[in-house]
């Protein structure tokens, strides 16, 4: 998919939009709405060892509540900032409320994009890698681009073992089993 019309004129090259996530107050509270809007039956939280996050350019540390689940091939993903400090989830609330925060791309080219959006001149707004206690990792930014498409755009990369692997629902059964993620 090309994105027309980011700032310089710059095209990306980006996968299919592969995740919706949502800013929410509560997971929990949230999971039945999403599920019968979804028709999700099962939701995956992830179970950290590692985190490290710069927000604006900054180290900060962010406790982030999450869960995903799928619709068809959609992960939808419902986040909660749970930090003392201002995050963007939490600002997304402030700001807009409980909504779509993001679009996520899965993309096996990561750096390059994030240098080519950088390149023209796209603001960062938080980036970050963590760890699983099953092996996996995942790397991801944001970008500012809610003049653009009225939402921010998120790129993430994931793997096992330094292997990239498709985030689906099967995928995410088989984290359940490695210990990457608890199914709810």
């Amino acid at each position: 998919m090309k994105i027309p019309q980011v700032p310089n004129g710059l095209d990306i090259d980006l996968p299919k939009v592969g995740q919706l996530g949502f800013a929410v107050r509560s997971v929990e509270d949230n999971l039945n709405r999403f599920s019968t809007l979804f028709g999700i039956h099962t939701w995956y939280k992830p179970k950290y060892a590692q985190k490290q996050f710069q927000f604006n350019g900054q180290d900060f540390d962010l406790d982030l509540d999450l869960a995903v689940g799928f619709s068809g091939g959609l992960q939808i993903e419902l986040l909660v900032g749970t930090s003392v400090e201002e995050n963007p989830y939490s600002r997304h609330i402030t700001d807009e409320g409980e909504g779509l925060h993001h679009l996520g791309f899965f993309t096996s080219k990561f750096d390059r994009s994030v240098q080519q959006l950088r390149d023209a001149g796209v603001p960062s707004v938080l980036s970050g890698r963590f760890k699983t206690k099953g092996g996996g990792s995942v790397r991801f930014e944001y970008f500012d681009t809610r003049d653009n498409f009225g939402t921010t755009i998120e790129l993430v990369d994931v793997t096992l073992y330094g292997i990239r692997f498709p985030q689906t629902d099967f995928m995410m059964r088989v984290a359940a089993l490695t210990g990457d993620v608890d199914r709810i």
